[in-house]
């Protein structure tokens, strides 16, 4: 009795992760709409990706031709100073730029799978929603590294934290003490040891959690009730979602390398022609550039893929596993960017 429950789970979760990845990887090539946000988001990232390569070329490229020039820079302090905050200034207005933008076609992906998983999404699509999905991310990556549908675990990074920071004082107070020194390394070594295993309870809330951005777009709710939602949706759901997620990342993780390959090559092979080659001067060189489009195609691709293969875990736990869209009775076709009345 228990080897056939065991069986019917396992091939409960190989269905389960099997039709989420096949949704994942085909449907977004099927369905025109999602083709689209798939283009737009591959050209938005090459845009960036061209703009912060000519920043990072013309604010470094003086210093580097001229090395006096940067020996000047690293011995004045407020110049250096000034410098690295002018560079981290502008790569975290991008990164923010970005990170909307990807947000808002992460929601229009995740609204569009919902709709091809027969469910009606109640989200307004929209840079809110795009800004609210931000914060959802960040709050599901806090609750998780903090635990907090899941106190009891706290114990475990509680205790990894005293052992750093007894280990660390010791170390510092009674340097000329060698047994002592020792006695703070191991309890250092410890405390790292102790908070790697937290590290798998981080992953667990991580998996329990993982819904909340279909939650929010599918009904709606604030950041803390999407995430309690997408808690409870998961008990008991733990193994299979792990299952699916590492079967995922493998198959992204071997297609980027395939995408990537192109670039690789160019770049082994400049390097061997010319070793004193700058990464800086590669980074500009116009065929690696287009060799490195495959590149940025596929991490849009992977975007989409990544959210529609959640939404089919999503679906499949709702028990909605048929695939056709939902239309409301005398209800026009909704846009993406549609506003509440």
């Amino acid at each position: 009795m228990r080897l056939a429950t065991i069986e019917n789970t396992l091939k409960t979760i190989l269905t389960r992760s099997v039709d989420a990845i096949i949704f994942g990887f085909v449907e977004p090539l099927k369905d025109k709409r999602t083709l689209k946000l798939v283009a737009f988001l591959a050209l938005f990232i090459v845009v960036m990706s061209l703009v912060l390569t000519a920043a990072v070329f013309m604010l470094f490229k003086p210093y580097a031709d001229n090395p006096s020039s940067m020996a000047a820079l690293t011995s004045n302090m407020s110049a250096a100073i000034g410098f690295l905050a002018y560079f981290f200034v502008m790569v975290i207005a991008l990164a923010i730029i970005q990170s909307i933008i990807v947000n808002l076609i992460d929601v229009m992906a995740i609204f569009r799978a919902l709709e091809m998983k027969s469910f009606i999404p109640k989200a307004q699509v929209g840079i809110m929603s795009a800004l609210k999905l931000i914060v959802v991310n960040i709050c599901v990556t806090l609750f998780a590294f903090f635990s907090v549908f899941n106190l009891k675990m706290l114990v475990i990074l509680a205790v990894s934290a005293l052992l750093l920071i007894a280990g660390i004082a010791v170390i510092v107070l009674f340097q000329a003490n060698m047994g002592l020194v020792f006695v703070g390394m191991t309890l250092v070594l410890l405390g790292a040891i102790v908070f790697a295993a937290y590290m798998i309870v981080f992953y667990y809330n991580s998996l329990r959690l993982m819904f909340s951005p279909i939650i929010f777009v599918e009904k709606d709710l604030g950041v803390i009730d999407s995430c309690k939602a997408s808690w409870t949706k998961t008990e008991g759901q733990v193994l299979g979602l792990f299952v699916a997620t590492i079967v995922l990342s493998v198959l992204l993780t071997i297609l980027m390398f395939a995408a990537s390959i192109l670039a690789q090559v160019y770049s082994a092979v400049a390097t061997l022609i010319n070793p004193g080659i700058s990464d800086l001067a590669l980074s500009v060189d116009p065929i690696y550039i287009v060799l490195s489009l495959p590149i940025y195609v596929f991490s849009a691709y992977a975007v989409i893929v990544g959210s529609f293969f959640i939404t089919s875990l999503y679906a499949s736990l709702s028990g909605k596993t048929h695939t056709g869209v939902v239309v409301e009775k005398n209800a026009p076709k909704r846009p993406f960017f549609s506003k509440k009345k």
